[in-house]
């Protein structure tokens, strides 16, 4: 990473000294990204610098404009704001290191758009308010809305850096107005998108669970066990892909004597590694997929084993160590040294000629310098070798996924001498075809979707889906968040798709029963007129969501009659074991106490009207405390249905009738017009 420096501006100089000065110190002084970094290069190679986790392959930075919507690539970004958004990279990633630089890059992206469709030269000195807040236009018009705040996020970093630098001619604290997206709509067109493109089809995991069975080759057999482990437990890929060897864990339950199978992970955001026991419906899938990645993984992990005793010599297997004490090797012994099964002469030819490597001779007398073939292949090996993982200190001969060189790509030799780790990218590629000219592990089986369009899916789709299930079987959320590996509750709405018919269906199955349901419908059990599910399909024609509930009001019939008062409606019910839900009842208590303390005070002044209101709030409050001893109660099961006690509805009729017996009251008792009365009688 290099050493941390803190850039001190100079009090008295304007902004443009500082800025000179900071460039400056950024350009010649750190060492972020390597201290031989080619400063003035428009693309940076930082793959040697930060750590993608399950991802493969280079790791560049881009300095140019922000492209128009629809298009990726664009010009380079215009000075001096291009050096200063070099500079911020790297004194940034110094003082506040990131794992995705890019999201930090477009947000100096963006905030080089706003000076120039303002007309300003691209001078980051003269960065204002009002091109913050443009910049915050422009990422939310090309990410998607769960994503904005965090892109967003960075303009904040990049505001406080400048402040404290004295790099903003007119210094001022900005704050991005993006709030975090903590819950999403549950009905509508737009929740069904989410839901669909979030969620694995029914014909992908049918299609999954046939070819987990029957699949043979070593890539077919990977993306499926893939996908079975992550069916196990809601996890990353990039956890999956960082399970060992050891990861396996037998546990003996003491209450029933049963053994519990599970496994241990290595949390991707810092957590601790932890065990996550397996549902006993998925043991016997989740073990069987860790013993088919053991058997293809081992060879692939002694040769991790041999190159971490090794770190100099290239692998020879016992057959070919003779060859070691050699100075050349023929074409034929280069094939046999390098590749696992037999391939033809030009796939030799060409691997000499892709990684420049050169002999002596022509055709069948060609020699190549063994030091040299031992000198390429050495360069194979991933950086950072032998560690895979520096966060947890793995090492590559620890982890079950890994496989020999070119193992999963059907048309390439295989190496002998050489392994690599699988990537999301060698998954996910299988599970939808990447391009036209690919073909996924859907089609290559024969499975579709049934109107026949290609079958489409990702590792991350079983993370939502198992989510959703734990929501829809009333697992608590505290529950979810630590299965999930969250360090948040609220980041559990993003992976809650329970449509509100999953809502309604859970509310009938629970009419009736006595386990799920506490209040008035818990003693419907009775009722035998109709079958229980058609009752309930009466009782609970529909529903939707309040904010300590559900609403079953059916307003094709009409209107609300409660005005909203929900806590007073005989068709307000509450599920037990929603967070949000039940802190909003807390913040209710607390607030109709100190209502109801000044309606008493009022009340003493005997002002009009104000002994209604206080009946009103008593009552409120009596039926919140009655709903939160519930919520309390230990013996109520997490996902139980309640219905409390039936309130004091309010009628019309009823308000009617009071009205005219105060105004009776009211009214003079003179003999009078107790007389008139009796002659209008």
């Amino acid at each position: 990473m290099g050493d941390v420096l803190y850039f001190s501006p100079v009090h008295g100089w304007s902004a443009q000294e500082n800025l000179r000065q900071f460039l400056q110190v950024c350009r010649s002084e750190l060492s972020v990204f390597g201290a031989g970094l080619d400063f003035e290069k428009d693309r940076w190679d930082i793959t040697s610098h930060v750590n993608r986790k399950s991802h493969r392959g280079p790791v560049s930075l881009l300095f140019t404009e922000l492209p128009p919507i629809g298009r990726r690539k664009s010009a380079p970004m215009q000075e001096p704001f291009k050096s200063f958004a070099k500079s911020a990279i790297r004194y940034l990633q110094g003082l506040r290191p990131s794992r995705s630089l890019a999201t930090r890059l477009v947000g100096l992206r963006a905030l080089h758009q706003a000076l120039m469709e303002d007309g300003c030269v691209a001078d980051p000195t003269r960065l204002i308010p009002f091109h913050f807040n443009r910049a915050v236009d422009l990422i939310k018009e090309r990410v998607a809305e769960t994503s904005a705040y965090q892109y967003c996020g960075q303009l904040e970093v990049i505001n406080k850096m400048m402040v404290d630098s004295g790099l903003l001619a007119a210094p001022m604290s900005w704050r991005s107005s993006v709030k975090r997206v903590e819950r999403l709509g549950k009905v509508g067109p737009e929740f069904d998108r989410r839901r669909l493109e979030r969620l694995p089809s029914a014909a992908a995991l049918s299609a999954l669970a046939s070819i987990f069975t029957t699949a043979t080759e070593p890539s077919d057999v990977m993306v499926t066990s893939v996908m079975a482990i992550l069916c196990s437990a809601p996890e990353r890929i990039n956890e999956v892909l960082r399970l060992t060897v050891d990861s396996e864990v037998t546990h003996q339950d003491p209450t029933t004597g049963e053994a519990i199978y599970g496994l241990r992970w290595y949390p991707s955001k810092g957590a601790k590694p932890q065990i996550k026991w397996t549902v006993k419906s998925m043991t016997d899938v989740a073990k069987l997929a860790f013993r088919k990645m053991f058997k293809i993984g081992a060879s692939a992990r002694e040769l991790a084993a041999w190159y971490q005793a090794n770190p100099t010599k290239i692998f020879l297997s016992a057959d070919l160590e003779h060859l070691r004490s050699h100075q050349w090797l023929t074409m034929g012994e280069l094939a046999e040294v390098l590749f696992a099964g037999s391939v033809e002469r030009r796939v030799v030819d060409l691997w000499c000629h892709d990684n420049k490597v050169h002999g002596t001779g022509k055709g069948q007398s060609r020699r190549v310098r063994f030091e040299e073939i031992e000198r390429v292949v050495l360069g194979f090996l991933p950086t950072g070798f032998p560690i895979s993982d520096v966060d947890h200190g793995l090492q590559y001969s620890q982890l079950l996924f890994l496989v020999r060189r070119n193992e999963l790509h059907k048309s390439r030799a295989t190496y002998r001498c050489m392994f690599m780790r699988p990537c999301t990218d060698d998954i996910n590629n299988r599970l939808s075809a990447a391009s036209h000219k690919s073909q996924s592990i859907f089609e290559k089986y024969g499975f579709r979707e049934p109107d026949g369009t290609s079958i489409r899916a990702t590792t991350h789709q079983i993370r939502h889906y198992l989510n959703t299930l734990a929501q829809r079987g009333g697992l608590s959320q505290l529950d979810i968040a630590l299965w999930s590996g969250r360090a948040r509750v609220s980041e559990n709405n993003v992976y809650d798709h329970v449509s509100n018919r999953d809502v309604l269906a859970m509310l009938r199955a629970a009419v009736g029963e006595p386990n799920q349901t506490k209040g008035p419908l818990a003693r419907l059990h009775g009722i035998k007129i109709l079958k229980r599910s058609e009752f309930a399909r009466l009782k609970v024609p529909t529903a939707h969501t309040t904010d300590l509930g559900y609403c079953i009001h059916d307003y094709s019939m009409l209107p609300c009659q409660a005005h909203q008062d929900c806590l007073n409606c005989d068709e307000h019910i509450c599920v037990k074991g929603e967070p949000e839900k039940e802190e909003r009842l807390k913040l209710l208590i607390g607030e109709t106490k100190h209502l109801l303390a000044k309606a008493e005070e009022d009340q003493s002044l005997q002002l009009a009207g104000v002994p209604r209101w206080v009946d009103h709030q008593k009552q409120t409050l009596a039926r919140a405390e009655e709903l939160q001893r519930i919520m309390d109660d230990p013996a109520v099961p997490a996902g139980a249905v309640i219905s409390i006690s039936t309130p004091v509805m309010p009628s019309r009729l009823a308000q009617a009738v009071q009205e005219r017996q105060k105004l009776i009251e009211l009214t003079p008792t003179t003999g009078s017009a107790k007389a008139n009365r009796r002659r209008r009688a």
